[in-house]
């Protein structure tokens, strides 16, 4: 016998939570469903661990900045990286405590602990109970990926799932995959002393797209990362640790963190049951502004869609597939201006659109060094570079940052963008001295000089295009 349900969400991360907190101001009828460990992903194994020992890493790390301002006794530091986790552990379950207390408030009837299993589109098996469901919400996350060649040298490999639960780390390490996760964790790891070596057969680094802000995030970060791009890599076991082959290079190492990508938590949920195609990364395709697969009464969010794997993105996503499962007409939702920031030293940010999607040959693109500004230099964080871009008629559309606070201009940028502002139009907003916002305003300069006739009075001015 099965039981009735207008909404079941599948998964309590941030994008099922998402879907819950909207679907619950519709209806008193839904089931949240998860079998593993609770707690969302950004929680647990990504965003808020990885910045925590960021942290720590940022705080060693500034003992060269002292020294050069006449403060002494820095040498005398020292780190010991069994309580740098263990702080870490100790500020990702604060926050994994949110989940486990929403789950807690939960009555019988509206949270499930088990693993969900489609029958049809709108019948799931949880663990032998059947339901019979209005709609469904898929929101199970992803995994981190280790290729097969790999799963062989077992402990000796660390991805970010369990990254955080060791107790301590050898001094030695190596880092597959410089994205995002990985690009933070062997820069920190770095900076608290530890001998890393980066490797990913991609040149970008962070994300990154722009081959100028490429460049110079390779000069910058490798000062203190050594890495080795455009090389495929070859792991094999050597005694107690891990032969690291690529290119004409060899190294050994104790650990190597993988961070080559993640897949979706999808093995065990028989989407073959939905009868619709599934994509190369095994889920069906889905419309990000509905969050809809085809015609069905499924719903897809957060990490599991492969559209977007950022936290705020699976909010959103929850929230739309939320909405849509619970009212009689589909609709679409225009997504936010895209934004993702890799918390490096220099920070890499990027926003709007991206460098590999503009047509160069209508777009015109601005840029700033930090070494001119005056305020990043006094406090010896003035590396790293501005790009910015435009269209002809002047609208702002994008850029790269690479540069310390690059998290909060990207931000400042980005809701310029959702109010369509033009180049002269932020040209006319006020800049403080000195600030490193100013930076902005010198890249915008030097788009106005390829945009407006009136390029020198602008910022007080209308604009007379070119």
């Amino acid at each position: 016998m099965s039981r009735r349900v207008d909404v079941a969400i599948i998964g309590a991360g941030s994008a099922g939570v998402s879907a819950l907190r909207t679907v619950r101001q519709f209806t008193d009828n839904y089931l949240l469903i998860d079998g593993g460990a609770l707690g969302t992903s950004c929680a647990r194994v990504g965003c808020m661990p990885s910045k925590s020992l960021i942290e720590t890493a940022r705080l060693f790390q500034n003992r060269h900045r002292q020294q050069s301002r006449g403060i002494t006794g820095t040498e005398h530091l020292s780190v010991h990286t069994k309580d740098v986790l263990e702080q870490v552990r100790s500020d990702r379950d604060f926050f994994t405590r949110t989940t486990a207390n929403l789950t807690d408030e939960l009555s019988k009837n509206h949270f499930l602990q088990g693993y969900a299993r489609f029958d049809a589109p709108n019948q799931l098996d949880v663990d032998g109970k059947k339901f019979e469901c209005g709609a469904v919400i898929i929101a199970t996350g992803t995994q981190a990926y280790v290729p097969t060649q790999w799963q062989s040298l077992g402990h000796r490999l660390l991805v970010s799932d369990w990254l955080f639960e060791q107790t301590d780390l050898p001094h030695k390490l190596g880092v597959v995959g410089l994205g995002a996760i990985g690009l933070e964790v062997g820069q920190a790891l770095a900076h608290l002393g530890h001998d890393v070596v980066g490797v990913d057969l991609a040149d970008a680094l962070g994300g990154a797209q722009d081959p100028a802000i490429i460049k110079v995030a390779h000069d910058t970060i490798g000062r203190s990362l050594p890495m080795h791009t455009g090389h495929h890599v070859t792991l094999s076991g050597s005694g107690d640790g891990v032969s690291m082959q690529f290119g004409d290079n060899r190294c050994g190492v104790d650990n190597v963190i993988v961070a080559v990508g993640r897949t979706p938590n999808v093995a065990n949920l028989n989407l073959q049951a939905l009868g619709v195609p599934l994509n190369t990364a095994g889920v069906p395709d889905s419309d990000p502004q509905t969050c809809q697969i085809g015609d069905l009464p499924v719903f897809i969010a957060g990490d599991v869609s492969v559209h977007q794997p950022l936290q705020h993105e699976a909010i959103d996503e929850g929230a739309i597939a939320g909405f849509n499962s619970v009212c009689a007409d589909i609709r679409a939702y225009r997504r936010r201006v895209p934004l993702k920031i890799t918390f490096t030293d220099p920070q890499i940010a990027q926003f709007g659109c991206g460098y590999g999607s503009l047509d160069l040959t209508t777009t015109v693109v601005g840029q700033a060094l930090m070494a001119d500004n005056g305020r990043a230099r006094i406090s010896g964080m003035n590396a790293g570079l501005i790009r910015l871009y435009a269209n002809r008629a002047g609208l702002l559309l994008g850029g790269e940052l690479l540069c310390d606070h690059a998290e909060h201009m990207a931000h400042l940028l980005a809701w310029q963008i959702t109010h369509s502002a033009t180049v002269a139009s932020i040209l006319r907003q006020p800049f403080y001295h000195p600030v490193v916002e100013e930076a902005i305003r010198s890249a915008l300069r030097t788009m106005a000089k390829k945009l407006y006739k009136n390029h020198s009075v602008v910022e007080w001015q209308e604009p007379i295009l070119l």
